[in-house]
Parts: structure tokens; C-alpha cells; sequence
């Protein structure tokens, strides 16, 4: 199940991607958009830490394995970072 902007936890998550199948991986990605190339890493950084302040993965039911992407854009550059979390 593909969700973008809905409410979850304390925000809004950009993109999330919700298994059927219980105990198969989810997606959380957040987006940001960088004013400077060299900002980038930052950002990137913020996007991911976005989620887990949030708590964005509070959507998905208890034991799934969460691939967390925070990704930045300055025009045509992207830099990610990434992390996998559980929801207890």
C-alpha cells in the first residue's frame, strides 16, 4: 500500500510504502530540498532524522523491519541516507 502525506505519529511522511504481507519490509522516504550543492550531506541528514522525530513509523504494525531514506535535491544532484528501524 503506497501512502504519500497522510497523517502518521507527529507529521507527515513524504512517501511510505506499506507491506501486505506481515513481517515484509516497509519504506519511509522523506524529501528536502537543499538551497546550496555543498548542503546536501545536511540535509540529507535532517530528511532521516525527520522520521525518527516524528515518529513516522508508528504506521506500521509492531516487528516490521523499516527501510528509512532521508533524500536531499539541489537541481539535478540527490544524496541520501538511510536506515533500517523496527517498530516495537
Amino acid at each position: 500500500t503506497i501512502d504519500s502525506n497522510r497523517e502518521s505519529g507527529d507529521g507527515r511522511p513524504d512517501l511510505v510504502l506499506i507491506p501486505k504481507t506481515p513481517g515484509k519490509q516497509g519504506i519511509i522516504l522523506e524529501f528536502k530540498v537543499s538551497k546550496k550543492k555543498s548542503e546536501l550531506e545536511t540535509v540529507s541528514e535532517i530528511a532521516l532524522l525527520q522520521i525518527g522525530e516524528r515518529d513516522y513509523i508508528h504506521k506500521f504494525e509492531p516487528g516490521t523491519p523499516i527501510l528509512c531514506i532521508g533524500m536531499a535535491f539541489y537541481k539535478k544532484h540527490m544524496r541520501a541516507k538511510s536506515i533500517v528501524l523496527e517498530n516495537a
